[in-house]
């Protein structure tokens, strides 16, 4: 399915059609902002969800003497009714880190498409947006 095919790229198309050129170029400035915070936010996320777990088995490996490994062995080592209480944390970090980046991707992606749209109505009115901010979102 193409990006004009979706059903949201109707009713935006709608909701451009009766704007005036000043406050379509407005729209996309607000579109753009819009793609900038969802990427910044989308990194953060990244960046937390690999930050945290490396940070705590840190700590965890300053209080408690061995290696990250010796220290992992010994939580499975645990009675049966620990052990599955630490297959349930492994799992429920697992299953929120992957919605977390599966919500922040969706946004991201949603951000891009408005823009997109707005660029094309843009494009079929006459007002043409340069492509040279395109490289700052993606480097920034």
């Amino acid at each position: 399915m193409t990006l004009l095919q979706r059903s949201g790229a109707g009713n935006l198309d709608r909701l451009l059609a009766d704007r005036s050129l000043s406050r379509i170029k407005t729209l996309r400035t607000f579109a753009v902002v819009n793609q900038e915070q969802a990427s910044a936010a989308f990194r953060i996320t990244v960046v937390a969800n690999v930050t945290i777990p490396v940070v705590i088995i840190t700590v965890l490996n300053l209080i408690f003497p061995g290696s990250p490994a010796d220290m992992f062995r010994s939580l499975f080592a645990l009675n049966e009714g620990g052990t599955v209480f630490v297959w349930l944390l492994v799992v429920a970090y697992l299953s929120l880190l992957a919605g977390g980046l599966g919500f922040g991707i969706a946004n991201l992606s949603n951000a891009r498409d408005i823009r997109h749209l707005i660029d094309l109505h843009a494009a079929e009115r006459g007002i043409f947006f340069g492509l040279e901010d395109e490289d700052a979102l993606q480097s920034g």
